[in-house]
């Protein structure tokens, strides 16, 4: 009887534990395209991959390049993202809803280092839905491709087509098409400047690229159009073909 009281105890406490132990489902948010040096991810669970081309990253992953190392990523919604060397981005949600647009979503963090993306689906059908955060200030966009660079502790950003906002604890300012600037410095302190010429860290990003949202190919299927990377110094590495 001891024993068998015993096992039925320890059968509940099982179950208790499977009830509280927190679920990770992966959520997939898009797909690997291209590769120059090392990316890794860490997923929700703490758990660490390293990824190849064509590896899927999900919601809940932070993506880290090492040195000398730069990424080409597009996303479920056709958004198109280059990572930058040393660059720390984690993805809190992404979900594409086209028959309820309200309910899609692509809320990023900027951590350390720098990217340039081209966004897809979610900014054109929910642009409230949309926002990178970083350790200093949040950005906003409405149909835009954008750069942002960590120099230091400050922020530098670069609308090259489209047009947003950067807001930090105590100042929100418009950048790109229809107000004074492109281009604008966001301090620690909050500060937000300004600038009239393309920061330093974003020279050589202002090539065209086309995303291919509007290419008609399925989410996560071969994209219609080839996208060469292209890794030489002073370029982007996504431009299409």
């Amino acid at each position: 009887m001891k024993v068998s009281k015993l096992i039925r105890q320890s059968i509940f406490t099982v179950f208790l534990l499977l009830l509280v132990l927190p679920v990770y489902a992966a959520v997939t948010a898009g797909v690997v395209l291209s590769i120059n040096g090392t990316i890794k991810a860490e997923g929700a669970d703490h758990s660490i991959r390293v990824l190849t081309n064509g590896a899927e990253f999900y919601v809940g992953d932070t993506l880290f390049t090492l040195d000398n190392s730069k990424a080409s990523l597009k996303f479920i919604d056709n958004a198109l993202m280059t990572l930058r060397a040393n660059t720390r981005y984690k993805i809190i949600a992404y979900w594409l809803d086209e028959k309820t647009p309200a309910n899609s979503s692509s809320v990023t963090e900027l951590l350390k280092g720098g990217l340039r993306t081209i966004t897809g689906k979610i900014g054109k059908i929910n642009r409230q839905g949309f926002a990178i955060k970083t350790p200093i200030a949040s950005i906003g966009i409405r149909g835009t491709d954008l750069g942002l660079q960590f120099v230091g502790e400050a922020l530098e950003i670069a609308f090259n087509k489209g047009a947003g906002y950067v807001k930090t604890d105590k100042f929100t300012l418009q950048l790109g098409e229809g107000s004074e600037s492109q281009f604008a410095i966001v301090y620690p302190d909050g500060r937000i400047v300004r600038q009239k010429q393309r920061p330093e860290s974003m020279k050589g990003s202002e090539a065209p690229v086309d995303a291919v949202g509007n290419s008609g190919d399925a989410v996560l299927a071969a994209p219609t159009r080839k996208f060469l990377v292209d890794f030489s110094p002073g370029r982007d590495p996504i431009s299409p073909n």
